[in-house]
């Protein structure tokens, strides 16, 4: 039996947050589309990935990353940003 906690679609948002040129865009097209990009692009305020998962039992997952750009962390937007994160 299903514990109904579980069952269903499920959402989560994550943010990437930390200095510029970190990688963390690089980590976000690794985890959701298994790709590696050498060339450095730089993300301008913020740019979102969806990674769809499905668990045991029929759960369905998504994880929405949110890649923040190193030069918006100090910015009057990262609030808005944070809203609603669960990591």
């Amino acid at each position: 039996m299903a514990n109904s906690q579980y069952s269903g679609e499920k959402q989560f948002k994550f943010l990437l947050v930390g200095n510029e040129a970190v990688g963390k865009t690089c980590l976000a097209l690794r985890f959701t589309q298994d790709k590696f990009d050498k060339l450095y692009k730089q993300t301008v305020g913020v740019d979102f990935f969806l990674k769809r998962i499905i668990l045991p039992g029929s759960v369905n997952v998504t994880l929405q990353l949110w890649d923040i750009g190193g030069q918006s962390l100090g910015g009057e937007m990262f609030d808005k940003y944070l809203y609603g994160a669960h990591v």
